[in-house]
């Protein structure tokens, strides 16, 4: 009876997370979308270094990161992004290398702070997670729900 709670309450678990996976993902892709109409100014690279990152599972990954700055009425605004794919720390300086010294910004006219860049990307390996996260709490779930009677 007490690993039929922990595989309920795992499974539960599981498709929480992948629908706040799903609403974080769908927002970014709205913004993504919203963003090819807005407004576009170019942003001043403030530094751009690679970034390591040491997990006990993959071992070292690395990520190009940018700090970049923009200004829309004498306003100004600046953002360190990293970007989303891990690379070998080779292929990550090589992708620091070629970005110049300054990038394209798109802001919200209505809200500049609200922006876009070329390298904020839709990470299409989260809908493979969010599929594999939902499927395996089916396949938890399944055998209590076909059990059930009301």
């Amino acid at each position: 009876m007490e690993s039929q709670i922990v595989t309920i309450l795992i499974a539960i678990g599981l498709i929480l997370y992948g629908l706040f996976k799903t609403g974080k993902l769908i927002q970014q892709m709205l913004k993504k979308s919203k963003g090819q109409s807005w407004q576009v100014s170019s942003a001043e690279v403030i530094s751009k270094q690679v970034t390591k990152k040491i997990s006990t599972r993959s071992g070292a990954s690395y990520y190009p990161e940018i700090e970049y700055r923009y200004s829309v009425m004498g306003q100004r605004f600046e953002k360190t992004i990293r970007l989303a794919k891990n690379y070998s720390r080779q292929k990550a300086q090589e992708k620091v290398d070629n970005i110049g010294t300054t990038i394209e910004v798109r802001y919200n006219p209505n809200q500049p702070k609200e922006h876009v860049t070329e390298y904020d990307i839709v990470n299409y390996a989260d809908i493979l997670l969010i599929v594999i996260m939902l499927v395996l709490a089916g396949i938890m779930l399944y055998p209590y729900l076909t059990n059930f009677t009301l």
